[in-house]
């Protein structure tokens, strides 16, 4: 683990932006929608960055020529003073997966 203090947008902005000219080579859309209460937080930025970039990767090779990719990153207040837990979602409308039988 390489924990530090990082800025949270940039190393969202920054695994967007990686892949914002791939996915308009397929004419697809990637947006990226942030409800940040603290910007610089203690993050295992390499580790977080790497699944984020292999999230949004598997989206753009999966998703339709025309289609969408949405990173949201959301924080939510804490019960320990100055810290926050963080929601990261990344969704497209890509042809997604068959659930296994049961």
């Amino acid at each position: 683990m390489e924990y530090t203090v990082s800025n949270v947008h940039e190393c969202f902005e920054n695994c967007v932006i990686m892949f914002q000219q791939q996915a308009e080579s397929k004419n697809q859309t990637i947006s990226l929608t942030e409800q940040i209460m603290y910007p610089y937080v203690y993050m295992d930025e390499p580790h977080l960055s790497e699944v984020c970039l292999n999230i949004i990767s598997n989206a753009i090779k999966y998703t339709n020529t025309g289609g969408w990719i949405s990173c949201n990153v959301v924080q939510k207040s804490c019960e320990k003073e100055d810290w926050c837990n963080m929601i990261i979602s990344i969704t497209d409308n890509g042809i997604g997966y068959k659930k296994p039988p049961v």
